[in-house]
């Protein structure tokens, strides 16, 4: 599975059935490539069929593994699926042998715990996830840039040596993705007036085209207030606008 769902969905969707393991893998597979692209329903659609061909062939650590992926897309619910979540995903913990699938399963719940805002949970269980992490990785990436903006969200201090640490991490792994993300929150723990230029340049389009809901939402209305205090009344409400239609995605 690559970093990119587009990518993979289309490489996956030029797999002949006949000749991938008798469709026991592809639809797991195809399962991980919707949630990329943030399309839930399709992604618990194979992952659920996927369950069901691991359960068929005794597979137990696959059977794990679907069972992830389909909490991930009940992390996208409402409160009672979160919850619901995040209790299969502490059960799946406990049955997990191996170091990999034991940092996904926590970085999952912490996610869970970002949805429901409680973002010291979710710091908790992030900071877990980074200890079977290899550092240096995109994996330990993904984890560790969680982390911080959760604690950003939760008025936590995020001190600018750390975040520059999650820019060369970025770099090094070449991914464009964190590297913006951790530029914007470097000009954000600085209280830099360039944040604003570079939301309106570049980043904030590229978190609604990614749908980062959250930082659609954070970032936004920090756009909002600052053309208000420049009385720039327009350009807020175009933004607020934009975040509006963003959600409706």
């Amino acid at each position: 599975m690559t970093k990119d769902g587009k990518k993979s969905l289309e490489f996956l969707s030029n797999i002949s059935r006949d000749y991938y393991h008798l469709s026991i893998e592809i639809d797991y597979h195809l399962s991980l490539a919707y949630s990329l692209n943030s399309s839930a329903l399709l992604s618990y659609y194979y992952g659920s069929k996927a369950l069901e061909h691991f359960h068929k062939h005794k597979l137990f650590n696959r059977i794990i593994d679907a069972e992830i992926v389909l909490c991930m897309q009940l992390a996208r619910g409402d409160k009672n699926e979160i919850l619901l979540s995040i209790s299969k995903l502490k059960e799946l913990l406990e049955l997990s042998s191996s170091d990999f699938t034991k940092a996904i399963i926590l970085h999952n719940i912490g996610f869970s715990f970002m949805k429901l805002k409680n973002y010291a949970e979710a710091i908790k269980y992030y900071d877990e996830a980074l200890k079977y992490k290899k550092r240096d990785t995109y994996l330990y990436l993904t984890s560790y840039y969680a982390k911080l903006f959760s604690k950003i969200l939760n008025n936590d201090i995020v001190t600018k040596l750390e975040a520059e640490r999650g820019l060369n991490i970025s770099r090094k792994v070449n991914s464009k993705k964190y590297e913006i993300l951790f530029q914007t929150m470097l000009l954000y723990i600085d209280n830099d007036g360039k944040l604003y230029h570079f939301l309106k340049s570049k980043a904030f389009d590229y978190f609604i085209n990614i749908k980062l809901e959250d930082h659609v939402d954070f970032y936004g209305k920090k756009l909002i207030d600052y053309y208000k205090s420049k009385n720039n009344l327009d350009k807020a409400l175009y933004i607020a606008e934009k975040l509006i239609n963003a959600k409706k995605m």
